[in-house]
């Protein structure tokens, strides 16, 4: 019995059930309005028929956009960007430096680096010489 009422995935299943849905919806809206112009219904009635008959449209119009069949409103989106020219804290050039130690040992050009980092002037290597993050990645690599 629950296999007979088991939902098989196909293309067209979510347009099916939204057109399902779209339909019953509108047949409901149109009863509640009838059910507010009806002349023995009581002013209360017809304003909550209305009332409810509103909020099943924006639902339906609220599903309809987030399944893609309508656009959605415009919405701002905001960023901001911050730039950090040094981006080692003190503590990250100080395990740095022991790292290298005891991986490789301090060449001159590794004492120049370290030195660039501690003072924290990041200044742009050569064209033909290495970043410090490359002999990094030598040293424990």
């Amino acid at each position: 019995m629950r296999a007979q009422h088991a939902l098989i995935a196909h293309k067209t299943f979510a347009q099916e059930h939204l057109g399902d849905l779209e339909k019953r919806v509108h047949n409901q809206i149109s009863y509640l309005i009838r059910l507010s112009r009806d002349k023995d219904t009581s002013p209360a009635d017809k304003i909550q028929a209305v009332d409810v008959a509103l909020k099943h449209l924006f639902e339906l119009t609220k599903t309809l956009q987030s399944c893609g069949y309508l656009p959605q409103q415009p919405q701002l989106i905001g960023a901001q960007v911050n730039h950090h020219v040094n981006l080692l804290s003190e503590q990250d050039v100080k395990d740095l430096e022991v790292a290298v130690k005891e991986s490789i040992g301090m060449t001159p050009k590794m004492t120049e680096l370290l030195a660039q980092l501690h003072s924290g002037s990041q200044q742009a290597p050569d064209e033909g010489e290495k970043r410090p993050e490359d002999n990094a990645t030598q040293a424990t690599g």
